[in-house]
């Protein structure tokens, strides 16, 4: 299933070159070639995992995902703990009503939230065009002006 970990099982086969001859570059028959030490798909695979059991980052009561933190980034959105504090008060507003997966409008600024858990999934720094599934809430969360206030 989708968003469900591969069997450590089938991690160690592959770092353990069960599927050499799919990584055998070798041109000539009479060349030895050793199998490379880890895969390429297990070497994705164990980055992959290292993202994820990175420790997520944490502002006003909000955890920051890595692939969120990568995305905020990438985007350019910088926020102040102000802003921050803003949108944490919208997670509180969308917990109150029972939602769970909460796309957080913050200015032009999305944020896919995983309400039980404070957590940040994603960002996006211009909705336009998005298909976003899977949400049960939208929350149109007021923004600071640059003096930090409504």
């Amino acid at each position: 299933m989708k968003g469900e970990p591969l069997p450590y099982s089938l991690v160690g086969r592959l770092q353990s070159g069960a599927n050499a001859k799919l990584y055998n570059t070798s041109s000539t028959a009479n060349q030895t070639s050793q199998a490379p030490s880890v895969s390429p798909f297990a070497d994705f695979l164990q980055k992959a995992e290292s993202v994820q059991n990175k420790q997520s980052e944490s502002v006003a009561n909000l955890k920051i995902s890595g692939h969120a933190a990568m995305r905020l980034r990438e985007r350019g959105i910088e926020l102040s703990k102000k802003d921050w504090e803003q949108i944490g008060q919208g997670v509180d507003r969308v917990a109150a009503k029972g939602g769970k997966e909460a796309l957080l409008m913050y200015g032009k600024n999305g944020f896919l939230v995983h309400v039980p858990s404070r957590t940040v999934i994603t960002s996006w720094s211009e909705l336009s065009n998005e298909v976003i599934t899977k949400i049960d809430s939208v929350v149109m969360v007021p923004q600071l002006d640059p003096q930090g206030r409504l």
